[in-house]
């Protein structure tokens, strides 16, 4: 399957804004200044991994004839690839915390009857 977009490498638009990268890097307390165009190439490697995992995931999921990318379909692709060995932890520990969670009831309210549905019933 091929994403949209896919090849293109742009500063423009990009998934992970060279400010957020920018924040997420400085979070670390050995980081000083950060250049503006180390900024832009992390966002960019950051897109092209994701990019790389939803390709991956998306070929497992088209092998068992969904469009729709499952957990499991994640799972497969990093316990399959070695470039994403240090994602397996965080992929295992939600796929733990997704099977442990009840299914949260419907957000969907219903509309309580009104005396003329009541009275057509």
């Amino acid at each position: 399957p091929k994403l949209r977009g896919e090849g293109q490498l742009h500063g423009r638009g990009q998934l992970l804004p060279a400010q957020k990268a920018k924040r997420i890097m400085q979070e670390d307390e050995d980081v000083g200044h950060i250049a503006e165009a180390s900024c832009v190439a992390a966002s960019m490697c950051a897109e092209l991994l994701v990019r790389d995992l939803l390709a991956a995931s998306a070929s497992d999921a088209a092998a068992r004839g969904s469009t729709v990318i499952a957990l499991g379909d994640l799972q497969a692709a990093v316990a399959r690839t070695e470039l994403f060995d240090f994602l397996r932890e965080t992929v295992n520990a939600v796929a733990a915390q997704s099977d442990a969670e009840v299914p949260a009831p419907s957000r969907r309210a219903k509309k309580p009857a009104t005396a003329q549905a009541r009275a057509d019933r």
